[in-house]
């Protein structure tokens, strides 16, 4: 089935993109036209691609290195650009001193904003104090914070000495901040005294005491009040002798102070992030200063077209691979907005409203949010002006083709929306947008540059127009540089390459289409098999769109116990307030489903609950209540926002194995 066309580039916007200079600039030694062309080459010939990605970028470095790609006997061992000695927040801090880098909302409706020279000597101020502290390169510095700018300056701060940063976001739970934090042994701690969401606040005074005790390896707080309150109002007790400090009284806005860069290697430690935890105890993944530099620096040029006098505006909680890009946009020159609460307060397009009184470029959402303005029918296009907005990115989740299409119809006719697949495995994406590529319904624009992306059938044989594993063939410099606590990189290969020897397997089921673009259909892990058949539970999602009365859903693969019957599907569903699973809308939902997709897609049971698990980057937990419904314990519950959601699915199972007995 052809996806429907829904937006092409201007000529005037193609000539005036990165890419297309970068096409011209490369091109003696490529020879490519087109996007596929220049695809090819950088997969053929990485060498030549990532340098030239490095001159366009104009990274800044002490040392040039000598050579830009060793390959190893795996793709693990593979190392990048060898010799270079440079530092992650020197590249970030190199601009215009006047220029606004970096305007800070709260929910609240209070703003902040401070210039790319102010920015400098607020890090310098706290790196100053992290020396003091005796934090050096190597040493793990951990923060419990939003998405503000004091975060950015701890972050800067601490790789500016070569340590290596780590941040939570505060709504997670003590158990799942312990899970992370006490596996890394941080040596310092930035934290909020509190936050606030949805017009809630939320005081974590007692958390961070019972933290503290539990972390043997720390030596200093650093406690950063609310929206610049409660300055001096707290009282956090620890039975071990931890410095404690406030962060005003660290920070010389006024200080001349100069930044002593530390000069790292290409692939030492930069940021630890962690994995969701659903299936285990959170994985702590270890990437690389320069991997994380270059191939952010690749995706905000080329792939998101940022120029220097724009704006990106990026909805994310710290937790979140997608706020370590964000930052990295500062990398490019332009301008970043942060925003700490919730983005449906006061109003569902408070989002909306900062676009318009910023004037900003680039939107990023994830798939949810866009799947909740859809649901709410509202209209910005009729509403706001949303002049400056180019782009809209998306990721988290697939974003189903009913989104795409009520982007087009109810937010913006002439804007890209660039839909985004890759993870915290990567701290980047596989596949992306295109500024010089037509919009598809559904369909992810291209695979990113660099990347050697592939769909394998069972049998490891590449396909197209059919779906199968998303996988990566050869080595990129943003592959993590190792796990924590990880001897012999062996929970590194079992996570990734155990599927297909030397392959990445993402854990994504996807669909490389005719028109060169991707449809991801959700995690390959939980991929329904009924009478055999290989389904992807988005497309299932995809089919739900239609009926508003649903709010969320969560398709499984159900096999009972003791029994020779084959794997069905399974249907939770959770509605919207003061709606009720009916029978009568169970059987159009299952006669939708039967006409739109086929008799396979058709779930055996539909029930109604009254949560589904997610996340704390708001990601569905299917494999979680999959776990549960086959009687298998959860042994992670902190990984969730709400656990307390688990307790329908678990006395759901006891019922469901009684009545098969």
């Amino acid at each position: 089935m052809d996806n429907k066309l829904l937006w092409q580039p201007s000529c005037d916007r193609t000539q005036r993109s990165h890419l297309q200079l970068f096409i011209e600039q490369t091109s003696q030694q490529n020879s490519c036209k087109n996007y596929k062309e220049l695809h090819a080459w950088s997969i053929n010939d990485p060498e030549k691609f990532w340098q030239a990605v490095w001159d366009y970028s104009n990274i800044k470095c002490s040392q040039q290195h000598h050579t830009v790609m060793l390959p190893g006997n795996s793709l693990i061992e593979t190392k990048w650009f060898i010799g270079a000695k440079l530092n992650f927040a020197e590249n970030i801090l190199k601009h215009d001193k006047q220029k606004t880098a970096i305007y800070s909302y709260y929910e609240s409706n209070s703003s902040s904003q401070v210039t790319y020279g102010e920015l400098y000597q607020q890090v310098a101020s706290l790196s100053h104090s992290l020396k003091k502290w005796n934090i050096q390169s190597g040493d793990v510095v951990a923060g419990i914070m939003g998405d503000t700018t004091e975060t950015i300056v701890a972050m800067l701060a601490t790789t500016s000495i070569g340590a290596i940063w780590s941040c939570v976001s505060p709504d997670i739970g003590e158990p799942g901040i312990l899970e992370r934090l006490s596996q890394i042994s941080p040596k310092a701690l930035f934290t909020v005294t509190k936050h606030q969401y949805n017009g809630k606040e939320f005081d974590h005074t007692k958390k961070i005491t019972n933290i503290a005790k539990q972390l043997p390896s720390l030596n200093h707080i650093c406690l950063v009040p609310y929206n610049n309150q409660d300055k001096n109002t707290l009282n956090i007790i620890t039975e071990k002798n931890i410095q404690l400090y406030y962060w005003h009284n660290l920070i010389e806005t006024t200080s001349s102070k100069q930044i002593e860069f530390a000069q790292m290697n290409f692939n030492d430690p930069l940021y630890i992030l962690f994995s969701s935890g659903t299936t285990g105890k959170p994985k702590c993944i270890v990437h690389s200063i320069g991997g994380t530099l270059i191939q952010h620096l690749k995706e905000l040029l080329l792939h998101t077209d940022l120029h220097t006098n724009e704006k990106l505006f990026f909805y994310t909680t710290c937790s979140w691979m997608m706020w370590h890009w964000k930052v990295s946009a500062l990398g490019v020159g332009a301008s970043i907005v942060l925003f700490e609460g919730s983005p449906t307060y006061p109003n569902i397009n408070a989002v909306f409203d900062l676009v318009d009184r910023l004037d900003i470029n680039i939107l990023g959402l994830s798939a949810g949010l866009i799947q909740c303005y859809l649901k709410s029918e509202i209209t910005p296009i009729a509403t706001h002006k949303l002049q400056k907005l180019k782009t809209i990115l998306t990721t988290g989740s697939v974003l189903t083709t009913d989104c795409f299409e009520y982007i087009y119809k109810s937010i913006k006719k002439d804007i890209c929306v660039a839909s985004m697949s890759g993870g915290s495995d990567i701290i980047s994406c596989f596949a992306l947008g295109c500024p010089l590529r037509p919009i598809y319904s559904g369909e992810l624009q291209c695979k990113g540059l660099g990347m050697a992306v592939q769909t394998f059938n069972e049998q490891g044989v590449p396909v197209t127009e059919e779906k199968a594993e998303l996988v990566c063939t050869k080595a990129f410099p943003s592959m993590p540089i190792y796990f924590w606590n990880d001897k012999n990189n062996n929970i590194y290969n079992q996570a990734y390459f155990n599927e297909f020897p030397n392959v990445w397997t993402h854990g994504d089921f996807a669909l490389l289409t005719k028109n060169d673009g991707i449809i991801i259909s959700g995690r390959s892990d939980t991929t329904l098999n009924p009478n055999g058949v290989r389904i992807g539970s988005a497309d299932i999602y995809q089919q739900l769109e239609c009926f508003h009365e649903i709010d969320k859903a969560i398709a499984i693969g159900y096999t009972p116990k003791n029994k020779s019957n084959p794997e069905s599907i399974w249907l939770f569903l959770k509605m919207q307030d003061k709606q009720e699973l009916s029978c009568d809308l169970i059987a159009t939902i299952k006669k939708h489903i039967k006409l739109s997709l086929s008799v396979h897609h058709v779930p055996k049971n539909i029930t109604q609950a009254p949560d589904l698990p997610e996340t704390f980057n708001g990601k569905l937990a299917e494999i979680a209540v999959k776990k549960i419904m086959h009687g298998e314990k959860i042994n992670n519950t902190s990984a969730l926002s709400n656990p307390e959601s688990l307790v329908f699915f678990q006395q759901l199972c006891a019922m469901t194995e009684k009545k098969y007995q």
